[in-house]
């Protein structure tokens, strides 16, 4: 029960008309995404962990291949980077399980929790049921009053919202410049459901209609309108050192220990963070309920629960969520509906409470938020509706009353900060207080989904690891107050080996694994589990496997043992392919008039042939064509090419799996030599030459008038101001009068061919030059 209740009076507020915009062009809402930063793990280390344990604790990063740690300097929350990626959420499970560490988490892409408009309602009913009307005739707000928002970015020219953004302190936390422009529409919104400019005559008006708000976005980029969680807690931090007094970021991630570490560093700055529920309309009942934030869930215009919001223990207050007008890009106004808009309406109402009470403290603005809720669920804090809906005009006259009464305060006791895995230990909140009355209900949180009533409790756990326990009392008055504490359950890592084994193996080989080297001190080990380092696994003590393709793999075994503890350890095995080929070395050219010897090392014994190209430099481009082949185990070719000119070869070894090309080398050619040249003879020239084109194939054909050539010579030339330069492009053999050529490789133009007969020292005249133009 409210124990100071304002005058009831009436206040007038004329709201211009809402400019929706159609939903199936721009309100879908962005899915929620299980996206991880590729190699990136979340930690933070234990508080007063001796010399030996920190020792401990980079041991075992090293063993998982650890690259580089940034830690942020106020929070300490530790962002990691590993070798590899994959193995994100299985190295963040090891380091939380071995107890040297307070959380460890995958660095996930969360989403902004938007949810499509619902065009059957506009105007802005929420502040009707919330009371803002009467919670502004002590306040609308104030300049004075600091508040962060962390989201997609801002409309920073939106005349509704312009006058109340502090563009000097924008800031883009994840590229780390001052870029906060708006491509998705999500922040301006939330911006402007906190603090659209009010009494203006333009637009609506936020929850204040004066405060200094400070854009922080934290998109990953214009198309991507998702958050890494380090990015949120880099905006957290940023918004603590500047002096914000509340922070809103309605995105996903509400589950996440790196959220609580930043929130803890805002609180103790004085501070308070606001996050959305979610909003796929369901139960998260294992989600951790950190008293270190605020948690908010959504209602419709009936104060029910929205149908979209998520629920669980750690929603702790409810607001309106579905249609709700506010500021969108390009100075246009929208209705959005969604936890992402329930947040900023408490968020707004906390900062309202400190323009009514600057002196307030995080913890005030806490308790009085959820002791003055109107209770819409079930009695008390329930999992739907946490402590109420949230009532403005209850908080600022709170804010204001604040020397009236007095909250409790929790305090927690316990038996041991750290146990051994299947110990009891036993909690207690007897040592609470309360200045002015009597705690009258304790209600527990035990981290581990455990939740209690009594002012004592008595606990086992299920797994190791680092527990937070959360107690919040409450008064006769109605007041609540929270405590936290954390609990190391222990349990010693069990050692993971690979026993000796053969490293190199051919493809198709079987591959001997086994782990009957590994032990557990403190129990047995349980589960086996193998990584072949190329996306195949295995369980088991010892298991067979047969690499499939050639290549140096990482092999990883990951023990576990009865407690749920995990530790790995990793081996190098190199599989080697028979057919694979090394490329040709050593290329070297000689010319001796227009012949060019090639000379190379063979690296291979199990190559088949090898193919030599050759290439001029045409309209700035190199296009190698085939001119030969040589048989296996060959290291040499001669190449006759048409005319004087700089050319380029290279040699591909080839087997029926592979090919290796050799480095291209360079070759002048001239026309001296010391060998005369073969000059026209007594052979027949070919005759009747023609061509055709039929997509990208040149098809040549001509008549065979010699009867004793060993070959003929087929040259292409491209036609250039009445003149045509010929280059030879292929050799054919005896009694072949067919062939065809690769037009796709050619530049539109006007092209020549002509074919020339020869033998040993001697070739015939050419055929009948044949024009065509190539598209």
């Amino acid at each position: 029960m409210h124990r100071n209740t304002p005058k009831n009076a009436a206040y007038s507020y004329v709201l211009p008309t809402l400019m929706t915009i159609a939903p199936a062009t721009l309100l879908a809402a962005p899915k929620s995404t299980d996206d991880v930063r590729p190699g990136t793990v979340l930690y933070k280390k234990l508080s007063g962990a001796s010399a030996s344990e920190l020792k401990g604790l980079n041991s075992l990063l090293n063993s998982q291949g650890l690259l580089a740690e940034k830690t942020l300097p106020n929070s300490g929350i530790t962002i990691a980077t590993f070798n590899g990626k994959g193995r994100e959420k299985a190295i963040a499970k090891i380091l939380k399980h071995s107890g040297l560490v307070e959380f460890a988490e995958a660095d996930q892409a969360m989403a902004p929790t938007v949810q499509p408009n619902d065009p059957s309602f506009s105007g802005q009913w929420h502040h009707n049921n919330i009371n803002s009307q009467r919670a502004w005739d002590v306040t609308t707000g104030s300049n004075s009053v600091l508040v962060a928002v962390c989201d997609t970015g801002f409309d920073a020219d939106h005349p509704d919202l312009a006058a109340n953004l502090r563009t000097d302190l924008a800031y883009n936390a994840e590229e780390g410049t001052s870029y906060i422009e708006d491509a998705n529409g999500h922040g301006t919104g939330t911006a402007g459901t906190i603090g659209a400019v009010g009494n203006n005559g333009t637009g609506l008006a936020g929850v204040n209609w004066n405060v200094d708000i400070i854009p922080v976005r934290i998109a990953i980029s214009d198309t991507n309108s998702s958050a890494y969680i380090s990015t949120m807690a880099k905006c957290i931090e940023y918004a603590a050192d500047n002096g914000a007094r509340v922070v809103n970021l309605s995105y996903g991630g509400i589950q996440s220990a790196t959220i609580d570490a930043a929130a803890k560093y805002l609180r103790d700055r004085n501070g308070l963070l606001f996050m959305s529920a979610g909003n796929s309309g369901t139960e998260y009942p294992t989600f951790p309920d950190y008293t270190s934030f605020v948690g908010v869930g959504a209602t419709d215009q009936n104060d029910n629960k929205a149908y979209f919001s998520d629920w669980g223990t750690y929603v702790d207050l409810t607001a309106p969520g579905v249609s709700i007008g506010t500021t969108y890009l390009n100075g246009q106004y929208i209705n959005y509906s969604g936890t992402s808009f329930s947040s900023p309406v408490v968020a707004g109402v906390a900062a309202l409470m400190v323009a009514a009470n600057p002196g307030i403290s995080a913890d005030e603005i806490e308790n009085g938020l959820f002791s003055t809720a109107k209770d819409i669920g079930a009695n008390g804090d329930d999992i739907v509706f946490g402590h109420g809906l949230i009532d403005a005009q209850a908080a600022v006259n709170y804010a204001m009353n604040l020397g009236n009464y007095t909250a409790p305060v929790a305090s927690i006791s316990q038996t041991s900060s750290s146990v051994t895995f299947g110990s009891a230990v036993t909690f207690s909140g007897a040592g609470s207080t309360d200045g002015d009355g009597s705690i009258v209900a304790y209600q527990w949180n035990l981290g581990d989904g455990t939740t209690s009533s009594q002012a004592e409790v008595s606990h086992i756990y299920d797994a190791a690891g680092t527990y937070q326990v959360s107690l919040t009392v409450t008064d006769n008055d109605g007041l609540t107050n929270s405590a936290t504490t954390l609990l190391q359950v222990t349990n010693e890592v069990p050692v993971a080996v690979i026993d000796s084994m053969v490293t190199s193996y051919n493809i198709g080989d079987t591959a001997f694994f086994s782990a009957s080297g590994s032990y557990d001190n403190d129990g047995k080990i349980m589960q086996y589990a193998w990584d072949f380092g190329n996306g195949d696994s295995a369980s088991g003590q010892s298991v067979n496997y047969a690499y499939p393709t050639g290549g140096s793999y990482t092999v990883t075994l990951t023990v576990t043992d009865d407690a749920g503890a995990l530790n790995s350890t990793s081996i190098n095995v190199t599989v080697d392919d028979p057919m694979a080929l090394t490329a040709p070395q050593n290329l070297s050219a000689a010319a001796n008039g227009l012949d060019v010897t090639l000379n190379w090392t063979n690296m291979n014994n199990n190559a088949d042939y090898f193919f030599i190209e050759r290439a001029v430099k045409f309209r700035g481009k190199t296009r190698y064509e085939s001119v030969g082949t040589a048989v296996a185990g060959s290291t040499e070719y001669t190449d006759s090419v048409p005319f004087a000119d700089n050319y380029w070869y290279r040699v591909t070894a080839v087997n029926a799996s592979y090919e290796a090309t050799s480095a291209s080398i360079q070759v002048s050619v001239s026309e001296t030599s010391d060998q005369p040249a073969p000059q026209p003879g007594t052979m027949a020239a070919p005759g009747n030459l023609s061509a055709s084109q039929s997509g990208n194939t040149v098809y040549l054909s001509w008549a065979d008038n010699s009867g004793d050539e060993l070959g003929f010579y087929l040259e292409r030339g491209v036609k250039q101001k009445g003149k045509i330069q010929f280059e030879r492009i292929a050799v054919v053999g005896q009694n072949i009068t067919t062939i065809t050529d690769d037009a796709n490789v050619l530049a539109s133009g006007n092209y020549a061919y002509r074919v020339q007969a020869y033998k040993d020292g001697e070739v015939s005249a050419y055929s009948n030059t044949f024009e065509l133009r190539l598209k």
